[in-house]
């Protein structure tokens, strides 16, 4: 198997490229993403979905790998992110000259991922809570 680390870096740079065929075909079939802030995506026509509302609420984001490591099939990526708002993210308007910082695990299996996990506050980038969470009682 390629190193894990090595598969993540040509991740980052599909993402950068806003090419969803291309960033999907990182992933296996049945993958599942959970990001703190937002609902789980489970599936890769979902995870579709989810890549088009990120590319159409900022049409320039990028990803910039701050910390990457690995151990054994899990692996660990710190990125900042920048991008310009051009419309609502998940519903909710963006606030213009913010970047933000985001911490993911992923699941390497037979080269692909199966697993993430992130972890970034959607307020960074809005102003505002996600109202796609409901608040823990």
């Amino acid at each position: 198997m390629p190193d894990p680390r090595v598969i993540v870096r040509a991740l980052v740079e599909a993402w950068n490229s806003h090419d969803v065929e291309r960033i999907c075909s990182f992933f296996h079939d049945d993958f599942e993403n959970h990001q703190a802030p937002l609902p789980p995506v489970v599936g890769l026509d979902a995870y579709r979905r989810h890549l088009t509302e990120w590319f159409t609420a900022y049409p320039d984001l990028r990803l910039e790998i701050v910390t990457l490591f690995a151990e054994g099939d899990r692996v660990c990526l710190e990125t900042r992110a920048t991008g310009t708002p051009a419309g609502a993210f998940f519903g909710v308007e963006a606030a213009p000259g913010r970047d933000n910082r985001a911490l993911d695990v992923l699941e390497i299996h037979d080269g692909r991922v199966l697993r993430q996990r992130g972890y970034w506050d959607f307020s960074v980038w809005t102003g505002a809570p996600s109202p796609l969470v409901t608040p823990a009682n």
